[in-house]
């Protein structure tokens, strides 16, 4: 552990070998304190030391961009860095799913799996294929408050090629994932004008929907459902479009009238 504590500290411009060497002695003593009992403080000592490796590299892989563009350096030798960078990355996300080898539903063993939620919240596009399993892990099925952690964490990722999946998830059958897939859209505010657009698209139509339903249906569980998503959808569009609306009537009529207006969908 104290090797890979020291490789969290290393400058972005230590070489890149140093720490998959070092790593490879981190991730075999985490594989056998997550096979271990009673060693799930060192487990999570690990995962948050593997997270700010993960973000050094992160800050490499931006200065490596930096250099290619403005021609600094050998670009032969910054590309194979880069591709190092990215492996160890991809290894790092890899390494912190062995935490759910664990089976056992147990109080410990769950602050490690929501510690490798977060994790993986904060490794960019290598983190949500673990998420996203983690999601429809049979483990889960019945644990809204886990499940809804997941779909949170997808968007603290900021990948936003996940907005579909997402928008899938609005009309969700528990009302509590929908309202955090919103809450997840609610992070794409960088995102491309087209996915923007479609984001912002199923949140005015679904929107709408609920507050139908939970205005005309006697059902107090529909009531329930669109007050619990009201909040998250609305903030989610602000976020999204940069207006200040706030109710479903006048969201539905902005969109009608702005969806193809150029000028409102400038980045």
């Amino acid at each position: 552990m104290i090797a890979l504590l020291l490789a969290s500290l290393l400058p972005p411009i230590a070489p890149v070998c140093f720490l998959q060497d070092t790593l490879k002695e981190d991730i075999a003593a985490y594989k056998k304190a997550v096979a271990a009992r009673h060693q799930e403080a060192d487990v999570i000592a690990f995962i948050d030391g593997f997270v700010q490796v993960f973000q050094s590299g992160k800050v490499r892989l931006v200065e490596i961009a930096d250099a290619l563009e403005i021609e600094e350096g050998n670009a032969s030798d910054l590309k194979k860095e880069r591709t190092l960078v990215e492996r160890q990355q991809e290894l790092l996300a890899k390494t912190v799913w062995k935490a759910f080898s664990r089976k056992n539903q147990t109080e410990k063993n769950h602050q490690i799996w929501t510690a490798a939620i977060y994790a993986f919240g904060q490794m960019g596009s290598f983190g949500p294929t673990y998420i996203w399993k983690a999601f429809e892990d049979k483990r889960f099925r019945k644990n809204l408050n886990f499940q809804s952690l997941c779909v949170e964490q997808i968007g603290f990722t900021k990948d936003y090629t996940q907005a579909e999946e997402l928008i899938d998830l609005l009309d969700y059958k528990d009302a509590v994932i929908a309202a955090k897939a919103a809450d997840s859209l609610g992070q794409f505010s960088e995102a491309s004008v087209a996915v923007r657009k479609e984001c912002v698209k199923k949140l005015v139509k679904l929107l709408e929907s609920y507050r139908t339903t939970g205005n005309d249906s006697d059902s107090q569980l529909d009531k329930i459902n669109y007050r619990m998503i009201r909040g998250p959808f609305i903030s989610a569009l602000k976020v999204l479009t940069g207006q200040s609306i706030g109710n479903s009537l006048d969201w539905t009529k902005w969109w009608n009238n702005n969806k193809n207006n150029s000028k409102v969908w400038k980045k």
